[in-house]
């Protein structure tokens, strides 16, 4: 499959589409990342139940079943979590091309059997984490990467942890950017080659490594847009919740729950329908073929469709 290159311009291209997304089928797009959210959050749930069941007291270390639940909890949402983008990247896919969709298509992974493809993606992910961990503690230190795994604040005090020296101060932010960037595009990319460009594991995960490398300058540049908005926006809907909930808590404390847990979902699926909806446009742009339905972009726009 052909790579296109993909000029630095094309980053602005690909931020001002993402935003109007979902502007065709809303109801499906933030319906399914609505989704998305409560299935992980059900499996946490659950999985936080059993983990309690099986629990000692305070002060009771935990045993070998505990320990053997939690690693598979974590690893099952690492593994579960690639399977779902890939739903939702195919619903966004199937409402921009003006077809019949649904939320509850954001199982489609699962109904097409390639749920056990894109599981693989979630190993590479978690491999890619202890990579990223590994070489970090190097760079910084194995005395000074553990102060920053634990944060500024120590011991439950409000004090500021001194950080000690670090041994390449300069090399740790580096990798630590370039580190974030291929970790998450290769998997995003080759979610989106699996699930909508039909491809194999394998296949799809060199062909996302190469795209990587080959348009680093323009994925990387819409990155940074991304990361910037959505701070941004997160910033404003948080403290917009708190200010909510912290109003509501002094008159109905269940209803101040139930309204901060709302205020989460929609956070969280907002965030999603951006990164999908991002890689999505990216594969649309990169990889898919001339008689994909899919593949026709749509009409430039210097601004923003309300």
């Amino acid at each position: 499959m052909q790579i296109r290159p993909q000029p630095l311009s094309q980053a602005w291209q690909w931020f001002i589409q993402t935003v109007n997304l979902g502007t065709g089928n809303p109801r499906a797009i933030f319906g399914a990342a609505a989704l998305l959210v409560a299935t992980l959050m059900m499996v946490l749930i659950v999985g936080s139940l059993l983990t309690g069941l099986l629990g000692g007291g305070a002060g009771t270390p935990p045993g070998t079943a505990l320990l053997a639940l939690t690693l598979l909890l974590m690893v099952g949402m690492s593994i579960l979590m690639p399977i779902l983008l890939a739903g939702l990247m195919y619903v966004i896919r199937e409402a921009e091309a003006g077809r019949p969709i649904h939320a509850h298509d954001v199982y489609q992974p699962f109904r097409q059997g390639r749920a056990g493809q894109l599981a693989g993606f979630g190993v590479v992910q978690m491999l890619l984490s202890a990579l990223h961990m590994w070489v970090s503690a190097q760079l910084a230190g194995s005395e000074a990467y553990a102060v920053l795994l634990q944060g500024p604040f120590q011991n439950g005090t409000t004090e500021v942890a001194q950080l000690p020296e670090l041994k390449h101060p300069l090399l740790l932010p580096l990798w630590g950017l370039l580190s974030s960037y291929f970790n998450t595009t290769v998997v995003l990319l080759g979610v989106a080659l699996t699930m909508l460009s039909g491809l194999p594991f394998l296949a799809a995960l060199k062909l996302a490594a190469r795209a990587t490398v080959r348009n680093l300058p323009a994925y990387l540049l819409v990155a940074c847009l991304f990361a910037f908005a959505l701070g941004a926006l997160l910033l404003v809907l948080s403290m917009m919740g708190a200010m909510l909930v912290g109003a509501l808590s002094q008159i109905f404390p269940p209803l101040a729950t139930l309204l901060g847990l709302l205020f989460m979902v929609v956070i969280l699926s907002v965030t999603l329908v951006v990164v999908c909806g991002s890689s999505y446009l990216i594969w649309r742009d990169t990889f898919a073929g001339e008689g994909d339905v899919s593949s026709a972009n749509p009409p430039h726009s210097g601004g923003i469709t309300v």
